[in-house]
């Protein structure tokens, strides 16, 4: 009997490790890597195809257009939009502690042949099943706040995906005007080099002529050569944001789009108190930090129903054989039964304690937290408006030292024909001219980069709308 014991020990244990199985670290890293393989392989077949999940747009692309691309196919957003998800299957979850749990139930029993009695104890062979039903009575609040506690989570997701909203929508519109910015500087750079080959042309006439000297034409095809590399910079740098803001919109890289908007100037005169009551009302950090805050509080609520008795209802009913009031009789009988358990831990390892020390300190840290966050918002908005003061101050001024610029470089050419210039004068007024109109457009994109930062910092970028709190001119 012993080894026949033996035997069915040593077959149980060589079935628990067929099932398990034996998978050691490096199994797990040729896994990992022939999923990257495969992974490349994937891509390599979406460019041949040029069907993948990212669309392929051309055209015109204005910054509605961008944003609302970006807001369907942002890889990062569309992760976190999957957050959602997770909540509603754990408020699903929350709901175990309130509704009854149905669980059917079923076994098969063969007893040792040498050892059994069949005329005392019955057959070798014994067969039961049945169904249990048991419903939570009282857990000493625990399911209430545990319902709760998703409850919040659920609204905690929601402001974790209206954060990312705003985030990418920040970025998405931030390279949409950089890359107008690079666009305007990139045809500046042009309008230099064909003034400055314009006034190469000129200078090489006169030299013929013998009113120039070869070190004006040398001087000037220097100029020529100097635009020129600015020119391919700027050009460069157009190719890199856009390739950015493709990315950011998660459209295929093989898109090609001609930005449609411009550069505008819009003034505005941001009011700070009425600024941080939008920051409160709409900014989804703060959302989500209240939200934590409240279920640290469930929490402690949680663990305290580990202090109280736990009751339960249930009932059973079932089939077995031989029959469950007769054992000897070798044949299907039914049972049920049905009663009330209550169970009240008077210790357990001190595991309650621990939880409530835990939720605690949770609670502590969820609220410092939250003063945190409400401090940063008034640094980010004080900060915003800050700049967008500076910025237009720097507009106003880079204004007029443009048309400063362009009325020196009318008047130094003018002079040039008539002798009263020389080459350096015209090359100086062209360079200030090239100058000024760069810091003019860099400091409209400045602004209107400010004013994206001020909306974020009031969490109204998702929404859509202008601030009530501020007024344009």
């Amino acid at each position: 009997m012993k080894k026949r014991l033996y035997r069915h020990v040593v077959f149980a244990v060589a079935a628990g490790l067929a099932l398990t199985g034996c998978v050691s670290s490096s199994d797990v890293r040729q896994e990992i890597s022939s999923a990257r393989t495969q992974a490349f392989r994937e891509w390599e077949e979406q460019r041949k195809t040029s069907d993948g999940d990212a669309p392929l747009v051309s055209g015109q692309l204005s910054l509605e257009d961008a944003l609302k691309l970006s807001l369907a196919h942002n890889k990062a957003l569309l992760a976190a939009t999957e957050a959602r998800g997770i909540a509603r299957g754990q408020l699903l979850s929350s709901y175990s502690g309130l509704l009854p749990a149905i669980s059917l139930l079923g076994s098969y029993t063969r007893h040792d042949d040498d050892a059994y009695d069949q005329n005392a104890m019955g057959s070798l062979d014994e067969y039961s099943s049945g169904i249990r039903i048991t419903q939570p009575v009282f857990r000493g609040g625990a399911a209430r706040a545990e319902l709760r506690r998703a409850q919040l989570q659920a609204c905690s997701n929601d402001e974790y995906i209206r954060q990312i909203t705003e985030e990418t929508l920040l970025s998405v519109a931030s390279n949409y005007y950089h890359a107008l910015l690079a666009r305007q500087l990139l045809t500046v750079a042009e309008d230099a080099v064909a003034s400055a080959e314009a006034y190469l042309n000129e200078v090489t006439c006169k030299r013929d002529s013998g009113l120039a000297t070869e070190y004006s034409v040398l001087r000037a095809r220097v100029d020529v050569a100097l635009y020129q590399a600015q020119m391919i910079q700027q050009r460069s740098r157009l190719n890199v944001l856009t390739t950015q803001l493709l990315t950011e919109m998660g459209v295929q890289q093989d898109s090609c789009v001609e930005l449609s908007g411009t550069l505008v100037y819009r003034p505005m005169k941001p009011v700070f108190e009425q600024a941080m009551e939008l920051a409160y009302q709409n900014r989804p950090d703060l959302g989500r930090v209240q939200a934590n805050v409240r279920m640290s509080e469930e929490a402690i609520r949680l663990a305290a129903g580990r202090y109280w008795p736990q009751v339960n209802a249930f009932a059973t009913g079932g089939w077995a054989r031989p029959d469950p009031y007769e054992s000897s009789r070798d044949a299907w009988g039914s049972q049920a039964a049905a009663g009330v358990c209550v169970e009240w831990p008077l210790f357990d390892g001190l595991l309650r304690e621990g939880r409530m020390v835990e939720s605690k300190a949770a609670l502590r840290q969820s609220q410092f937290e939250l003063l945190d966050a409400q401090e940063r918002a008034a640094l980010q908005i004080r900060q915003a408006i800050l700049k967008l003061r500076d910025t237009e101050e720097f507009v106003e001024s880079q204004r007029m030292n443009l048309q400063l610029a362009r009325e020196g470089l009318r008047l130094a050419e003018i002079g040039y024909r008539n002798g009263v210039n020389t080459e350096v004068d015209i090359t100086d007024a062209r360079s200030a001219l090239t100058r000024a109109m760069g810091l003019h457009y860099q400091a409209i994109c400045d602004h209107a980069v400010a004013r994206l930062m001020l909306q974020s910092a009031c969490g109204m970028l998702s929404e859509g709308d202008e601030f009530k709190g501020v007024t344009d001119e």
